[in-house]
């Protein structure tokens, strides 16, 4: 990648009109990344809730720092699926299933050897992932009942290219 492709994010510069509710909001933003970003290479951490709450916290404080977010390497793809810039692909759907059922039989497998697994943990927690698996399966971008998304950006809908 050449270094003229690259694009630089800058701070504004009306830095001063930074209030301390919305340094307080890119703070929180801040931890919020720095878990989820942590959720990406710890196994059964979430990492998509605490993205999302993230750029919510700079969408109302920096939004260049929830650019920075979109632009992350590890972060950035999630975000653009849920944002509807790119499709959740049957890859990256295999790639959420196989770590979730993973982090619950590893779980399960944890607390059965610690014996500490209770027959309502051993019921509640291959539930919980039966419906994140629903979940996974049913995620549609955009409003169903709003027709056709426009995928390209070009005000066509996907339906009529």
């Amino acid at each position: 990648m050449s270094r003229a492709s690259v694009q630089t994010i800058t701070a504004p510069r009306g830095l001063a009109r930074f209030t301390p509710w919305r340094w307080a909001l890119a703070s929180l933003g801040l931890v919020l990344a720095g878990i989820g970003l942590a959720g990406v290479f710890i196994p059964g951490l979430p990492t998509f809730i605490f993205v999302l709450l993230a750029s919510y916290c700079f969408s109302k404080s920096c939004p260049w720092l929830e650019e920075r977010v979109l632009r992350n390497r590890w972060l950035g793809p999630s975000m653009r699926i849920i944002d509807g810039e790119r499709p959740f692909t049957r890859r990256a759907r295999c790639w959420v299933l196989a770590a979730m059922w993973t982090s619950v039989g590893i779980s399960l497998g944890v607390l059965w050897s610690a014996g500490r697994l209770t027959p309502a943990l051993a019921w509640s927690v291959p539930a919980a992932a039966l419906v994140g698996t629903a979940c996974v399966f049913l995620y549609r971008r955009g409003d169903l009942a709003s027709g056709p998304v426009d995928h390209q950006g070009d005000g066509v809908p996907a339906a009529r290219q």
